[in-house]
């Protein structure tokens, strides 16, 4: 899933136009906005996103690892023989969202405060303790860079929902976090909204993120 995420963060970082996938970045510096003084690094408006949904199986208590070929031996009583007729449910949805990139000098020097660290540190050994499971991949290790996009997003997504008129079920998230010492350094997220139709959304995380 890392490998995923990489070659999404790269493609979100430019402006992009194709037929199911159309981004644009905005100077920085023309928003009015102490917060975005050296802690944002990018931000864009994706005024098209197309997501593809796969259910590979589900569990009752506890989320797990499900690799594609156990989802279809779930989701089959008889899984097919031949390759070529073996699937999986899914469904495209096409939608909208704003994408924001962190600073990564800022989120770097914020990371590395001591009292932050003892903080995840406390939040590690608590999670260790209760045997929470977390959504598998690097993105969602107890680290604080996680805990900083996250937070941030979530704080995010509660503003958009009062000033758009969206529901809090109907924005979703997509976080972009790097690993301790990565070659790739991501701090970034996605928040997007979409719908099963051609038509999308109605443009109003679009006209959020514009200037």
């Amino acid at each position: 899933e890392l490998e995923f995420r990489i070659e999404e963060y790269t493609s979100l970082g430019v402006s992009t136009k194709h037929q199911d996938f159309h981004i644009t970045h905005h100077q920085v510096s023309k928003y009015k906005s102490e917060l975005m003084n050296g802690k944002i690094s990018k931000i864009a408006t994706v005024d098209k996103v197309l997501e593809t949904k796969v259910l590979v199986g589900f569990t009752r208590l506890k989320s797990g690892d499900i690799t594609s070929r156990k989802g279809q031996e779930l989701m089959f009583a008889n899984p097919p023989q031949n390759p070529t007729e073996r699937w999986l449910p899914a469904i495209k949805t096409t939608g909208e969202g704003i994408y924001i990139e962190l600073d990564e000098k800022s989120v770097r020097e914020w990371e590395q405060d001591p009292l932050i660290q003892d903080r995840i540190l406390g939040v590690s050994k608590y999670v260790g303790e209760n045997q929470i499971n977390l959504p598998r991949g690097s993105a969602y290790s107890i680290t604080a860079r996680y805990f900083l996009v996250h937070t941030f997003s979530h704080m995010l997504m509660n503003q958009l929902i009062f000033e758009c008129g969206y529901s809090a079920a109907s924005l979703s998230e997509r976080l972009y976090v790097s690993a301790a010492n990565s070659s790739t350094p991501m701090a970034g997220l996605l928040i997007y909204t979409g719908s099963d139709s051609d038509d999308g959304t109605l443009g109003g995380l679009v006209r959020m993120g514009k200037i």
